[in-house]
């Protein structure tokens, strides 16, 4: 995996550094990490980064605006934040971090988050079997699908890259095989992959694709709740 450590600190990138390199060695991985030191510098990088480590106090833009500026530019990015101070986790969510390294417990913090990325290469890396016509199946990547919605006695699969597909399928088989990938029923007809979830009002949510879908008012609780315990999730695997 390619990385990118966007930090103006340059004593704490060479810490950061040197423990990077332990903990991928502890876990027979590989990392490749660079270091920009300007956060503006970073956005102007030709290069995709599979994962971006990023400062939250920088001078010029902060990290929480560098990641929104890549977030909007690169949904299936991995952004794992920095900080000396914990009040900044909360803010840090709205652009779906992966963890938060708190640095005051980068010994701790960052092999969790380590551990974490792995389980989530997986995660994108699964493959799924959906039958199709005859003895046929199609094999499909999670991670990649955006939404499902039920359509008759068809269920329209919706990729983040804009393509769909139709499956005889009832979305409830759909949900079963999805289910730990954290897709979550919204709807008595929709299906959503909680990685691309952007903004949730009273009734609806946008995806990260701008996309809306519908929150039936049985369901408006409880997904509210799913996606704040993901949350909570999430900070437990940075800071716990």
């Amino acid at each position: 995996m390619k990385a990118i450590l966007v930090e103006d600190d340059v004593n704490f990138c060479e810490i950061f550094l040197a423990r990077l390199r332990d903990g991928v060695e502890k876990l027979g991985i590989t990392i490749e990490c660079e270091v920009c030191h300007n956060p503006r510098e970073a956005l102007q990088q030709t290069v995709v980064y599979d994962i971006y480590f990023l400062d939250i106090e920088m001078s010029g833009m902060n990290g929480l605006e560098l990641a929104a500026e890549l977030r909007a530019r690169l949904i299936k990015t991995e952004i794992i934040f920095l900080s000396f101070h914990e009040q900044y986790v909360w803010r840090a969510f709205d652009v779906r971090p992966r963890a938060f390294i708190r640095k005051a417990q980068l010994e701790k913090d960052l092999p969790d988050a380590l551990e974490v990325l792995i389980e989530q290469d997986g995660k994108r890396n699964a493959v799924v079997e959906i039958s199709c016509k005859g003895n046929q199946f199609d094999k499909i990547k999670p991670m990649e699908i955006l939404f499902c919605m039920s359509q008759e006695h068809y269920v329209r699969f919706v990729w983040d890259d804009g393509q769909s597909k139709l499956y005889r399928m009832k979305l409830d088989q759909a949900e079963e095989m999805l289910s730990k990938y954290h897709f979550i029923r919204t709807h008595s007809r929709y299906l959503v992959n909680s990685e691309y979830i952007q903004e949730i009002s009273s009734d609806k949510i946008i995806l990260a694709n701008g996309q809306e879908i519908p929150i039936s008012r049985a369901n408006k609780r409880k997904i509210h709740m799913i996606v704040m315990n993901l949350r909570e999730q999430k900070e437990e695997a940075g800071s716990g």
